[in-house]
């Protein structure tokens, strides 16, 4: 899937952190305080046996996928069960900064793959 990169409302970075612990536990990927935001013409099907949905007391549920971003870096697309992103809206987690190793801007294409 392709998408365009978009900033994000700054939010991600402190969900990341507070799922951190989770994500290391369920996922095996210590991920960069913060997310990628792309935005997607189509959203992609979304196959419930690659799902790993993580869940913290007093949040909401995330479910992950796993991912190939740009055929080199693993990550997972995550979708929280509460947000305020619409739907062709995606949020990638990897255990690098994304931005600063693939030197991606606003409004550039980035792709991933569904492991």
């Amino acid at each position: 899937m392709l998408g365009k990169l978009l900033s994000g409302t700054g939010k991600g970075a402190f969900f990341i952190q507070l799922y951190s612990e989770l994500f290391e536990q369920n996922l095996g990927l210590k991920p960069f305080p913060g997310t990628v935001n792309i935005q997607v013409k189509k959203v992609p099907l979304l196959k419930n046996d690659k799902k790993i949905t993580l869940q913290k007391q007093g949040y909401g549920d995330v479910d992950c996928y796993p991912v190939i971003i740009q055929k080199i870096y693993k990550g997972f697309l995550i979708r929280p069960h509460k947000t305020t992103h619409p739907e062709n809206i995606l949020e990638i987690i990897s255990s690098i900064n994304l931005r600063k190793t693939l030197n991606l801007h606003d409004g550039e294409e980035i792709e991933c793959e569904l492991a």
